[in-house]
């Protein structure tokens, strides 16, 4: 059999983190999930499963939920959606909407209970309760050997016995031994054994999620074979943090060429920039940045460490004597810890560019 495995869809995402893009950003997920319905129908998968986190939150609006179900109609085999710790199945929760019946493809996976499809055989572990220190798979006590047997957890792969909620220690994996352990929760694609493995969230929530934006196209031959696991990319945007020196018109000129490279529209940036830059230098460097945060989807600035050269330069590019007049007061206020680093060096650029 071949199958699609993909998780933490995170519909609905807040992106609280982003000032300009969160609604881009939700708007992205709906299109690569077309992308996942595309790719299913192509490859002519038998199935489709989603390891929890379909959605970030329980509180969906009936508009969003149906738009899914639309997109999800056109995939005619299963596709089976497991409740995650974001989406947990509880009173009142998305799973109960009526909407769900309207989707004949479409299977949610309630019960911790064998479900037989076909060639195959299901092992769901639904998330009832998001902190709950029982092992994921306690009630199970072994798999069908006959037939292929599928685990869909959301949970933590307790690999250093730090974990002790939404929990399966690897021992315990091994014990069950699944033709294949299709895995949510953690948001890059990681694969832990032939037979174990983290799609990822396709479509990247948040910087540091390095492998997301995959899913897994999945083969299984025979039930004691190892699988075929193939991560295939279908996320949009890029999360990507880029750290510079400045020190130059040319580190500039550098960091212009290191932007242009990249495809903005579809990249959400955190630039940390450190080193020393003259006022003329700065004002090239504003320029850059203001241009920079029209064309990317968001660019956010990082410039704790990036400072002015000695002060009496600044005052050889003062002609006014209001602006110098200004400046030895801002020194004196930050002498007097009455401003913050971060406030004066605001105020230097206000007065620089004043003073131009």
């Amino acid at each position: 059999m071949k199958l699609l495995h993909t998780a933490d869809w995170q519909i609905g995402l807040k992106v609280n983190q982003l000032a300009y893009a969160g609604e881009k950003v939700r708007e992205a997920r709906f299109k690569t999930i077309e992308r996942i319905i595309e790719l299913a129908n192509k490859e002519k998968v038998d199935c489709i499963l989603v390891c929890g986190d379909v959605f970030d939150h329980n509180a969906i609006n009936p508009k969003t939920l149906s738009r899914l179900l639309n997109i999800l109609k056109r995939f005619s085999n299963p596709i089976y959606l497991l409740p995650g710790n974001h989406d947990p199945l509880v009173y009142g929760s998305i799973w109960e909407n009526p909407l769900w019946s309207e989707v004949e493809n479409v299977f949610l996976l309630k019960e911790e209970k064998p479900i037989e499809y076909a060639n195959y055989i299901l092992y769901p572990a639904p998330v009832k309760d998001p902190y709950t220190q029982k092992e994921c798979f306690h009630w199970l006590k072994e798999v069908n050997k006959k037939k292929i047997s599928i685990g869909l957890g959301h949970l933590n792969l307790a690999l250093d016995d730090k974990y002790q909620e939404l929990y399966l220690t690897p021992n315990r994996a091994k014990e069950l031994d699944f033709s294949y352990l299709a895995l949510g929760h953690w948001h890059s694609y990681y694969q832990y054994s032939e037979k174990i493995a983290y799609s990822g969230t396709p479509e990247t929530t948040k910087f540091g999620e390095e492998n997301s934006g995959q899913v897994l196209l999945v083969e299984i031959k025979h039930p004691q074979e190892p699988p075929q696991i193939t991560p295939l990319k279908v996320g949009e945007i890029s999360w990507l943090k880029m750290e510079k020196e400045l020190f130059s018109a040319e580190d500039i000129a550098s960091l212009k060429q290191a932007l242009q490279k990249l495809m903005p529209e579809k990249t959400i940036l955190e630039l940390t920039l450190k080193g020393n830059l003259s006022p003329t230098n700065w004002q090239s460097l504003e320029n850059l940045i203001n241009l920079a945060r029209e064309e990317f989807l968001e660019i956010k600035i990082r410039e704790e460490d990036l400072f002015f050269l000695e002060e009496a330069e600044l005052v050889d590019s003062i002609a006014s004597a209001l602006g110098k007049e200004l400046l030895n007061f801002l020194k004196q206020e930050k002498k007097e810890e009455s401003i913050t680093s971060a406030e004066y060096k605001e105020a230097l650029k206000l007065i620089f560019s004043l003073g131009r």
